[in-house]
């Protein structure tokens, strides 16, 4: 029981971390031996609904295997509003990212993405590592809520909350239907019904990455969504906690951009656009000109 006491975290915010390390090394283990790149991107979506999950159980689940005094689990009733909308919205958009992912890279039989990654070990296990670290920074600020104890008071849901939610929503969908425009068009070019080397329909006429966009601003709605609350519990965080939730946004922004997805997609298509035919490979050089990389306000954000 010391040896175990000794273990485990000490807090709920570190037994999250532990957490992700732990769903993606576990992970990995399977999947880099076997070059298996279709099961990433589920893995990640189980990091974040398992890593949820501690946040609100682990005072339970410590004093249980430590033999305290027993912790009654969270009743979702008596959660704060920030802490059920948040926790909800989480778990729906990572288990609907995950599957939907993980769904198309089985129907293609690999994810292109990983075309000089999986075969290299060390580089695979640095996917792994990077998916851990983007588990607990993308949703620090829900987990951080759900760490409250219960008998902490919070604020009251207000205008920026509410604002919050709004931008959650609108982002989600705004995912669900980028998604679903790249799903139709790839289908329809199976079937052989247009020829078209890339996707410029759509909400991608207005964005070369409309889900990434779009994934951004979800977690921008979640740090509005949890900012006020952060900050007002001086008890348990600092009062800047508040402000730092916008690292989450920021995290996502800056690896999304510039490691994982549009670097590398983009690369992909240049690529493969210069052994096309000179009108192909012209009107990808247009499109990358006169379309934006995510928002429509800037070319180059």
């Amino acid at each position: 029981m010391v040896l175990l006491s000794k273990i485990l975290p000490a807090t709920s915010l570190k037994a999250v971390s532990a957490t992700a390390v732990a769903v993606n090394a576990l992970a990995a283990s399977y999947c880099i031996p076997k070059k298996e790149d279709r099961l990433y991107d589920l893995v990640g979506s189980i990091g974040f609904l398992s890593s949820l999950g501690v946040s609100l159980c682990y005072p339970a689940i410590r004093a249980k295997l430590l033999g305290l005094p027993p912790v009654a689990l969270p009743n979702p009733l008596h959660l704060s509003a920030q802490s059920l909308i948040a926790t909800t919205f989480v778990a729906f958009w990572s288990a609907r990212l995950g599957i939907f992912l993980c769904k198309r890279s089985f129907q293609s039989g690999t994810d292109s993405r990983f075309e000089n990654i999986t075969p290299y070990p060390g580089k695979f296990a640095v996917a792994f590592a990077g998916q851990a670290m983007w588990n607990i920074a993308a949703a620090w600020p829900v987990y951080a809520i759900n760490a409250i104890p219960a008998h902490v008071a919070i604020p009251a849901m207000g205008v920026v909350e509410m604002a919050g939610v709004a931008v959650m929503l609108s982002s989600l969908y705004m995912e669900h239907v980028a998604d679903a425009q790249k799903t139709r068009w790839r289908n329809e070019k199976t079937d052989g019904k247009h020829k078209e080397p890339f996707i410029k329909s759509g909400l991608w006429a207005y964005s070369r990455h409309p889900n990434y966009a779009a994934e951004v601003s979800t977690w921008i709605g979640v740090s509005l969504l949890t900012m006020r609350t952060l900050a007002s519990v001086p008890s348990v965080y600092p009062a800047y906690f508040g402000a730092v939730a916008f690292a989450s946004p920021l995290f996502e922004y800056l690896l999304i951009r510039y490691v994982s997805g549009v670097s590398m997609q983009e690369k992909i298509s240049d690529e493969k656009f210069a052994k096309a035919d000179e009108n192909t490979l012209n009107a990808w050089k247009e499109y990358k000109e006169k379309v934006p990389v995510f928002f429509p306000t800037g070319r180059h954000l």
